[in-house]
């Protein structure tokens, strides 16, 4: 195909060919650059835009033309064949229009970035402008395709930074990230929550150790993502986070390595951030504890592994109704029982199996049974914290809900609190 644009180009040089009848005409001046280079280019993809119509061909039409402005290196921004650039793209752009396939631009605009090599790295800057602004233009972040857009840049960005050579690895994942951090932000909260929430049961999909740079650059790009700049201002940001998103990073939190855990804790902060009134439901706030219990056991747990814990937990009693705020109460009294029956167990001692430890059923002591004493006391003094938030609430509240009344209960029944 790629062959046949320059064949067909050639001929219309000699004058040998002339534009079929029918076929788009874009509109609007042309932009300057050398003439008879311009002649030729509006001539031949004049006379390919029909083709561009016909499912058949279509999809390698396009790529043929972005290949070409690859060859001619004219994907970089403000450089010689700029001006070639902007006649292809304008003219691709109006016919997948007019024929409402603006989005199958978009994908293969993508697709030509990931699987062209060698892609330099200025050239590859310039597509992802063009990229975006197709997006933009074509009303790719409104509506109902603004989470599939987003979800398509994300998971394909991560693969073009990766395949790029070593040295100019960061600089094109900056660029990548300033992007869909944008994009994000022009999309809007849900289609957003939605992307990442798609990255991440990406992730957790592949199982655990498989296609560990992979994952992490999904990771990081959905760090990017839910610190969307420019955000729509009307509005709340979000009333309730999706139960799948939540659901998707607890179980990072619990599978994860340590860079993993760390990526997912970032998300979830910024996500946190951008409404402090956003609640979390008692399914939701759930899944997050779970998670939370399983990362408190991981044996590579150091010192900013376990502040990372406690700062979720926080969160889930800052952020939950009074019936999700007594399910934190009992994984905390769950979680202090079985540390102390860890400790007891790591001191040759018979564990204390008190009614609290009853919460988490006996699968629990498993759990943190292999930690060290030293981690062991971390998560004692992760209990300790995140009691002490809850104790203060508590004395602060002026409801007296039947959820309020039973963590009251539940706390003073707990002979072994240490307040």
């Amino acid at each position: 195909m790629q062959a046949t644009i320059q064949e067909f180009m050639l001929r219309v040089k000699a004058g040998n060919s002339q534009p079929a009848s029918g076929a788009a005409t874009p509109t609007g001046p042309v932009p300057s650059g050398p003439a008879e280079e311009q002649r030729v280019a509006q001539q031949a993809f004049t006379a390919l835009a029909r083709l561009i119509k016909n499912a058949a061909v279509g999809d390698d039409i396009v790529l043929a033309a972005l290949h070409f402005l690859w060859q001619r290196g004219a994907w970089q921004q403000a450089g010689p064949h700029t001006h070639l650039q902007t006649l292809i793209v304008s003219t691709l752009s109006q016919v997948c229009a007019e024929s409402q396939q603006s989005f199958l631009l978009f994908q293969l605009l993508l697709q030509h970035a990931a699987t062209t090599r060698p892609f330099p790295e200025r050239q590859l800057n310039g597509l992802m402008a063009v990229v975006v602004a197709t997006a933009e233009g074509n009303g790719l972040l409104t509506g109902v395709l603004a989470a599939p857009a987003l979800t398509l840049v994300m998971q394909t960005l991560p693969k073009i930074s990766a395949s790029a050579p070593e040295a100019v690895q960061k600089s094109i994942g900056a660029v990548g990230d300033m992007a869909v951090s944008h994009m994000a932000g022009a999309a809007g909260a849900m289609p957003m929550l939605e992307a990442i929430s798609a990255c991440l049961s990406a992730i957790n999909s592949r199982g655990d150790g498989s296609d560990q740079e992979g994952s992490e650059g999904l990771l990081l790009i959905s760090v990017a993502a839910s610190q969307m700049r420019n955000p729509p201002a009307q509005g709340r940001f979000v009333h309730m986070f999706p139960v799948e998103l939540i659901r998707q990073l607890a179980i990072v939190l619990r599978r994860g390595n340590d860079i993993r855990r760390e990526l997912a804790h970032a998300i979830l902060a910024s996500l946190l951030s951008k409404d402090p009134s956003a609640t979390l439901g008692p399914h939701q706030a759930a899944l997050l504890l779970s998670g939370t219990w399983h990362e408190l056991a991981h044996q590579s747990n150091g010192p900013d592994a376990y502040a990372l814990a406690q700062r979720v937990v926080v969160e889930v009693m800052r952020r939950s109704l009074p019936p999700a705020l007594l399910h934190a109460a009992h994984f905390l009294l769950a979680l202090r029982a079985e540390a102390v029956d860890a400790a007891a167990l790591a001191s040759g001692q018979a564990p204390q199996q008190t009614g609290a430890a009853s919460v988490s059923g006996a699968a629990g002591s498993s759990r943190l049974s292999g930690l060290t004493p030293v981690r062991i006391c971390y998560v004692i003094m992760v209990y300790n914290s995140c009691m002490g938030h809850l104790l203060r609430r508590l004395k602060l509240s002026t409801s007296h809900s039947e959820a309020f009344l039973a963590i009251n209960e539940l706390v003073v029944r707990d002979e072994n609190l240490a307040y």
